[in-house]
């Protein structure tokens, strides 16, 4: 998984630079109106990314689809959401300054604090 987390750190913050002038509205609506290659023409990049994950993470014939729909996944996140995203120990954001004033608000008030919750694996696991 080591390649695919160094291309998606390579790839975000590009597509972070392409798609940085198009407003929020504009970058959901890019999300969603995503088309996936395969024959079922899979729409919005959630869906392309949840049926082609595999592809993805094992090599496939939607490999690529599956890539641009992470990818500008994460992009459209870290330009939107307060305080950017996460993905796999990597962090993207449009602003860092809003991350380490949330970080020191998180750090001043205890109620506003981030909990990993650790989802028991599937049964017999």
């Amino acid at each position: 998984m080591t390649g695919l987390v160094d291309m998606v750190a390579a790839l975000v913050p590009l597509r972070m630079a392409e798609l940085s002038g198009l407003g929020h509205d504009r970058l959901r609506l890019h999300l969603a109106e995503m088309v996936c290659t395969c024959k079922h023409q899979c729409r919005g990049a959630a869906t392309i990314l949840g049926t082609h994950g595999d592809d993805l993470q094992y090599g496939g014939r939607h490999r690529s689809d599956a890539r641009r729909a992470l990818v500008d996944g994460l992009a459209v996140a870290a330009l939107c959401a307060p305080g950017g995203v996460w993905w796999s120990g990597r962090h993207w954001c449009a602003d860092h300054t809003v991350c380490q004033a949330a970080e020191q608000q998180a750090q001043e008030d205890p109620t506003l604090r981030v909990v990993d919750v650790s989802l028991p694996g599937p049964a017999g696991a």
